[in-house]
C-alpha cells in the first residue's frame, strides 16, 4: 500500500466508533486480518500531536509511533471499526438494542459506541402438555460481551391463543414486570423497530402477539436470565394434535448458542400412537401407551426453524392420521400419511416369523470382520420369539446349512446354532448364488407367516453365477413366497447395485457399514428394526368423491415393524371427505381397517410440499443409479430441485450473490465450455459451479458408472439417507455449501442473484411492481397481506411473486 499523506485523517463515514479513542491509550490491538500490530504511546509535555489543529482527533492525548505503516494501520481500523453493524439476538424471545443517540451539535467529539451483539449462552424449553392444553416454559441467559453496561427491550413473539403466566427477570434486586400487546399493537412495534433498524428480519413476526419488557442495565460482560411461562390450548385436526414454538433465530443470532434444548412431556387420557416432528429430529421415550416423551437437544448452533411436533390419540391396533396441505386451491396439494403400530402390540398378537440368516465366510472376512459378524449373528439368534423358526446358511466357495429344515426358536436349537457359528471360519471364494439357492430351499406352504432373509456379506460373487442380471432372474423365479430380503453389505469391496436391487425388487431394505463403523453394533442395531413384523403387505386405497391421489412415495410400501413408524408423502386432487382403506396382514390373517379422513383445501403446512419433493427426487435419483441416466429423469429432477431448492447432482451450481464474483479465479471471465458445462446441469448463464458442488456430482457419477467400489457404496448410503430424511433437519444437513444462497421463507423459496433474492416461481414474463425498501408502500404492501411480511423477511433486497404479479423491493 502507498503512505498515506502525512498528518491527516479522514473522517469516518458514520462517525461511530467502536469506542472512544481514550479507551486505547496504554493499550495494544492485534490486527489478525492484517496481521500486523499497533500501539499507542501517552504524550509527554514535549511532544505533539502529529494530526493538525482542526483534525477530528487532534485533541486527544495520545501519538502513534511515527511510522507511515503504523499511522496507516491505525486509520485502516478506525474505519473498519465504524463500519461494524448494530445487530440483536433473537432465541424465541430476544432483546433489542436500540441505535445510539443522534450527536448534538455542539459536541466536536463524538463518544458514541458500537455495541458487539449479545449472544445467547443457553436457551431451555420445557414443555407439558395435557389434554390439549401446552404449559410453555423458556428460560434463557443472555451475555453481553462488552465492556459497559447496555439497556434493551426484550421480545417475545406469541403465539395465537397463548395466555401469559409468569415473567421472570431480575435486575438490581428487583423484578421487573412486562407488557402483554395483541397482534395490531406489536405489528405496529414490530414495523417501527424495522424502521429503525433498517432491517427487515423481523417481519416474520407480523402477525403473531407479542411480550416485551425493558432490560437495564444489561452489565457488562455479564449476563440477564429471563424466564417466561405462558399456556395455550393446541389445535387438533382430524384428531392429530399439533404444538408448534418459535425458535428461529437464524436471521438474527450473531453466534451459534452454546445450548439449545427442548423437552416435551405429554400424557393423555388415550393412548398415544403417532408422534412425529416434520422440523427436527427428536427422541423419543415412551413410559407408557398414555404418557411420551420427546426431547431434542443441540450445542453450538444456530436454529433456523420453528419446533413442530404432531401427535395423534386413538384406541386402535393401527393409527393412521392424515397431514394435507394446499398452497394453491387450484392446483394439486401435499399429504403425509403417518402409520403406526400400538407399542403394545407385541404384548397382544407378535407376527410369528421364518428367517434365514446367510453368513459369508469367505476369505475376506477373516480376521475382525468375522469375528464381529458372529457376536452379531449370535445377537440376532437369542433374540428370536419363542414361535419363530429359523435357519444358518454359510458361504465361501461352497454354501453350508446348518440344518436341512427350518428349527424353531427354543432353548435347545438356540444353543445348537450358537455352537454352529461359534465353530465357523473364513476362507475360500464367494458363492453367493448357491447360498441363495440354498436359502431359498426353507420356503414353505404357510402363507400366513412372513418369510425372510437376512444377507450379510462383504464381497463380489466369485464363484458360481457371478453376473448380477442373472442372479436377480434366478432370485426373482426363486422367491414364490414373496420373502422380504434384508442386506447388510461390509465395506466397499462388493457389488453395491446388486445388493440394493435384492432389497428393493424384494420389498426389503439395506445397510452398509464402513471399516472405521463397529459391526457388531450396527448389525445387531439393524435387526432390532426387522426381528418384529406388525403388518405385511400392505395395500391403501383412497375412497372419496372427487379425490384422486398420485405420486406416491415409497412406490412399493414396506412392511410395518415394531417400534417403527411408516411416513407416505404423495399428492391428490379435490378436497373433503375421504375413507382411507388400509389392507394387509396381520397375525397371520388378511385384515382390513377403514379411517375417515379429510383432504384439506387450504395451506396448512409449509413443510410437506418440501419432504414430498425430497422425496420423489431421492427415488429418481435412485433409479438413475441402478437403471441409468435418462433425459426425462434428469430434467424432472432439475425442475424439481430449482422449485424447492434442493441440492442435487443435476443442480450442482451456487448461485453468487455479486456479479464481481463470477469471474473465474485466474481473474479471467468463465471459459465458454465451462459456461455450457454448468448450464448443462441447471446452473444460470455464466455461473459456475462451487467446488463442493463439482465433488458431489463427480461422486454422484462414479456411483452411476461403477457397480462397486468406495464411490457405489458412498452413492448408495447417500440416496439411502435422502429416501429416509423425515424432516428438515435431516433434509438440511445434506446441504451443502450453496445452501447459504437459497432461502425458505412461509411457502416459497428464494434464489439469492446478483444481490437479489428471487422467488423460485418467478418468470421473465411478468411485470416486476418496484417498491422502496421502507417507504409507505414497502408497509401498506405489508399490511395487505401477512405472508408478504415474512416474504420479506429474507433480505432488503427482493423480488416476489403473489397471485400472478410480481414485486420488487429496491433500495
Amino acid at each position: 500500500l502507498p503512505p498515506p499523506p502525512l498528518g491527516t485523517m479522514a473522517r469516518p463515514a458514520m462517525a461511530q466508533p467502536l469506542c472512544h479513542l481514550r479507551d486505547l491509550q496504554n493499550t495494544k490491538i492485534q490486527l489478525t486480518q492484517l496481521q500486523g500490530t499497533f500501539s499507542t504511546f501517552p504524550l509527554s509535555k514535549k511532544q505533539k500531536p502529529i494530526f493538525k489543529p482542526n483534525s477530528l482527533f487532534s485533541k486527544f492525548p495520545f501519538q502513534v509511533k511515527r511510522s507511515w505503516k503504523m499511522r496507516y494501520l491505525t486509520k485502516i481500523l478506525l474505519g473498519l471499526l465504524t463500519l461494524l453493524p448494530i445487530s440483536s439476538t433473537l432465541a424465541d424471545g430476544f432483546i433489542i438494542i436500540p441505535r445510539p443517540r443522534p450527536i448534538p451539535p455542539h459536541r466536536r467529539i463524538p463518544i458514541i459506541r458500537h455495541y458487539f451483539p449479545l449472544s445467547v449462552k443457553y436457551h431451555r424449553v420445557y414443555v407439558n402438555i395435557q389434554n390439549q392444553i401446552a404449559n410453555t416454559k423458556i428460560d434463557q441467559t443472555f451475555f453481553n460481551p462488552n465492556r459497559w453496561q447496555l439497556e434493551g427491550t426484550y421480545i417475545f413473539p406469541l403465539p395465537e391463543g397463548a395466555t401469559i403466566k409468569s415473567f421472570s427477570m431480575w435486575m438490581n434486586g428487583k423484578q421487573v414486570s412486562g407488557e402483554l400487546l395483541d397482534k395490531d399493537k406489536a405489528r405496529r412495534i414490530y414495523e417501527n423497530i424495522v424502521r429503525k433498524m433498517k432491517d427487515p428480519g423481523l417481519l416474520e413476526y407480523v402477525g403473531t402477539g407479542m411480550y416485551r419488557a425493558r432490560v437495564f442495565p444489561i452489565p457488562a460482560r455479564g449476563t440477564v436470565r429471563i424466564q417466561l411461562e405462558y399456556s395455550q390450548t393446541l389445535r387438533a385436526d382430524q384428531g392429530m394434535v399439533e404444538y408448534i414454538y418459535p425458535l428461529n433465530t437464524e436471521k438474527f443470532s450473531s453466534q451459534p448458542l452454546e445450548e439449545v434444548s427442548v423437552s416435551v412431556d405429554i400424557r393423555s387420557p388415550y393412548p398415544i400412537k403417532t408422534i412425529y416432528s416434520p422440523s427436527h429430529k427428536v427422541d423419543i421415550i415412551r413410559h407408557s401407551p398414555n404418557h411420551i416423551k420427546v426431547g431434542f437437544e443441540r450445542n453450538r448452533v444456530k436454529p433456523n426453524r420453528d419446533f413442530i411436533l404432531y401427535f395423534s390419540q386413538s384406541s386402535k391396533e393401527f393409527a393412521l392420521d392424515l397431514i394435507s396441505t394446499k398452497p394453491n386451491p387450484s392446483k394439486p396439494g401435499y399429504f403425509l400419511l403417518l402409520l403406526s403400530p400400538d407399542p403394545n402390540l407385541k404384548k397382544k398378537k407378535i407376527m410369528a416369523k421364518d428367517i434365514v440368516f446367510i453368513l459369508d465366510t469367505s476369505g475376506s472376512m477373516i480376521g475382525d470382520k468375522i469375528e464381529q459378524a458372529k457376536r452379531a449373528l449370535r445377537y440376532c439368534i437369542q433374540s428370536l420369539g419363542e414361535k419363530d423358526r429359523f435357519a444358518v446358511v454359510d458361504f465361501s466357495t461352497e454354501a453350508r446349512k446348518m440344518e436341512p429344515t427350518l428349527v424353531a426358536a427354543n432353548a435347545q436349537n438356540k444353543k445348537n446354532a450358537l455352537q454352529y457359528i461359534h465353530n465357523l471360519e473364513a476362507r475360500g471364494g464367494t458363492n453367493l448364488e448357491e447360498a441363495l439357492t440354498y436359502a431359498f430351499g426353507y420356503q414353505s406352504n404357510e402363507k400366513k407367516r412372513p418369510f425372510l432373509l437376512c444377507l450379510i456379506t462383504d464381497g463380489e460373487p466369485t464363484i458360481g453365477k457371478t453376473e448380477p442380471k442373472e442372479i436377480l432372474a434366478e432370485v426373482k423365479k426363486w422367491n414364490q413366497a414373496k420373502a422380504r430380503i434384508f442386506v447388510v453389505g461390509i465395506g466397499h469391496d462388493l457389488n453395491a447395485k446388486l445388493l440394493d436391487k435384492l432389497a428393493e425388487e424384494h420389498k426389503g431394505s439395506r445397510t452398509y457399514i464402513l471399516e472405521q463403523e463397529n459391526l457388531e453394533v450396527k448389525l445387531s442395531h439393524f435387526y432390532d428394526k426387522i426381528s418384529h413384523p406388525a403388518l405385511s403387505d400392505l395395500r391403501l386405497t383412497f375412497q372419496g368423491p372427487g379425490i384422486r391421489v398420485s405420486e406416491i412415495y415409497p412406490k412399493q410400501l414396506p412392511d410395518l415393524f415394531m417400534g417403527s413408524q411408516l411416513k407416505i408423502l404423495g399428492r391428490y386432487q379435490g378436497s373433503g371427505s375421504v375413507a382411507i382403506v388400509l389392507k394387509g396382514k396381520y397375525a397371520g390373517k388378511e385384515v382390513s381397517f377403514t379411517y375417515e379422513k379429510k383432504f384439506q383445501n387450504t395451506l396448512t403446512s409449509k413443510d410437506i410440499p418440501l419432504l414430498w419433493a425430497n422425496r420423489k427426487i431421492a427415488y429418481l435419483l435412485e433409479q438413475i443409479r441402478l437403471n441409468g441416466e435418462r433425459p426425462e429423469l434428469k430434467q424432472e429432477i432439475v425442475r424439481l430441485a430449482k422449485k424447492f431448492g434442493i441440492v442435487t447432482p443435476y443442480t450442482s451450481y451456487l448461485v453468487l450473490e455479486d456479479t464481481q464474483r463470477r469471474i473465474h479465479r485466474s481473474g479471467r471471465a468463465l471459459r465458454e465450455g465451462e459456461r455450457k458445462r454448468a448450464q448443462a446441469f441447471g446452473a444460470p448463464a455464466g455461473r459456475p459451479m462451487a467446488p463442493a458442488m463439482e465433488k458431489l456430482k463427480k461422486q454422484f457419477q462414479g456411483a452411476i458408472q461403477r457397480n462397486s467400489g468406495k464411490d457405489a457404496v458412498k452413492g448408495s448410503l447417500r440416496l439411502l439417507r435422502l429416501k429416509k430424511n423425515a424432516n428438515l433437519e435431516d433434509l438440511e444437513n445434506h446441504k451443502t455449501q450453496s445452501s447459504k444462497y437459497i432461502k425458505k421463507a412461509y411457502d416459497k423459496i428464494f434464489y439469492l442473484i446478483d444481490g437479489v433474492w428471487v422467488d423460485s416461481t418467478y418468470q421473465k414474463d411478468l411485470k416486476i411492481t418496484r417498491i422502496k425498501l421502507f417507504s409507505q408502500e414497502y408497509f401498506q404492501l405489508i399490511s395487505k397481506n401477512p405472508r408478504i411480511a415474512k416474504y420479506l423477511s429474507v433480505g432488503k433486497r427482493v423480488r416476489f411473486v403473489l397471485n400472478n404479479k410480481a414485486y420488487e423491493i429496491e433500495e
